[in-house]
């Protein structure tokens, strides 16, 4: 059973740079989830998640201000029931340490691919964490 409704879903997307925000808006409003914020660090994040309410947070990891695991670990202690899905396109070593915190998913910038397969496992109560660039290639 879905923990979330998926026609329903709200989702805030954090990245620092503009252009990958907006690929990553295209990319989920082609499944008809909806965006409900913008955030571009750690701190905006932290301050959107308070005043929208986010299901699903898709962060980078690396921002100015405040870096993604960091503003995970403080929006999961305020919000738990937020899913959160860390993007690194650089460290794959940080899958334990996002796991710890209470991220559910982790996926690589360059598998755009496992992006929406993420956000439906977390939906359904799962995690997935892929940081490998290609699916099935270590």
């Amino acid at each position: 059973m879905a923990r979330h409704p998926v026609e329903s879903v709200r989702l805030l997307i954090v990245d620092d740079h503009a252009e990958v925000r907006k690929a990553l808006r295209t990319l989920v409003t082609r499944e008809n989830w909806h965006v409900c914020g913008e955030a571009k660090d750690g701190v905006e994040a932290i301050q959107a998640t308070r005043l929208h309410q986010p299901d699903v947070i898709l962060m980078d990891l690396f921002m100015p201000h405040m870096c993604g695991l960091q503003a995970a670990d403080e929006i999961r202690k305020e919000f738990p029931a937020t899913l959160i899905m860390l993007l690194t396109t650089m460290d794959a070593s940080i899958e334990q340490a996002a796991r710890n915190v209470g991220v559910r998913g982790s996926v690589s910038k360059m598998a755009t691919q496992n992006i929406v397969p993420c956000i439906r496992a977390m939906l359904r109560g799962d995690e997935f964490h892929d940081l490998r660039d290609t699916p099935g290639v270590d």
